[in-house]
Parts: structure tokens; sequence; C-alpha cells
């Protein structure tokens, strides 16, 4: 899946959004971008299933009457936000009927106290 990113720090979110007479949906895809300037996208299929691949970011692109799809950084936009600056520890996949497919990235647990306490 995306072992490759265990052991490296989120360092960056790139996503594309589409926008259309001017109001902005999406996000499309997401890329994450590890410490080691690896790009990480995560997207759908047309059958819903989810995507996680080692890809480069898309330049922007005009969609005609279909209005525009940009590219830019998303630092504060998508649920990762909250997890820039942190390794990744382990990365898992669990599925569940009906409801897709989540992805998650762990991360280390930050404890105030000894070991075995919170």
């Amino acid at each position: 899946m995306s072992d490759h990113l265990v052991g490296r720090r989120l360092q960056r979110i790139i996503a594309s959004w589409h926008r259309y007479a001017g109001a902005r949906s999406g996000p499309l895809d997401v890329w994450l971008v590890d410490s080691d300037a690896v790009t990480t996208r995560l997207t759908t299929g047309s059958d819903w299933c989810l995507i996680v691949e080692r890809a480069t970011p898309y330049e922007g692109y005009d969609t005609g009457a279909g209005g525009r799809v940009e590219v830019a950084s998303a630092e504060d936009e998508t649920p990762f936000a909250a997890h820039l600056g942190e390794t990744v520890v382990a990365v898992r996949c669990d599925a569940v009927c009906d409801r897709g497919v989540p992805v998650f990235l762990d991360r280390p647990v930050r404890r105030s106290g000894p070991p075995g306490m919170s």
C-alpha cells in the first residue's frame, strides 16, 4: 500500500479542486509530501474504490464550459493538516463493508506521564 511513508515526516499537503462559476468543490485528489520529497496520491476510482499510490501532482487544467481544476498547497484544508511535521510510524488499511476503505496513518502517541499512563 503506502509502506514507503513509514519513518518519514509529513511535510506538505497538495490537493486538486474543481472550480466552477466561482465556487470550489473537492478535493478531487490529495498528495502527501514526505520528508524525502516523495508524493503519495490519495483519490477515488470510478467505482469509488480508494486509490493510494506514489504519483507526482499534475498541473491544473481548464475543463472548458465545466470550469477548471486547480492544484495548490492545502495544508489547512484536509484532515491531514493536524499531522504536518509528524512522523508516520505505520500505515494500515481497514475495509468496512458499505462504508469504503479508511486509511490510517499512525503516528507516535505523546504521553504526559510514565508509560501506560495518559
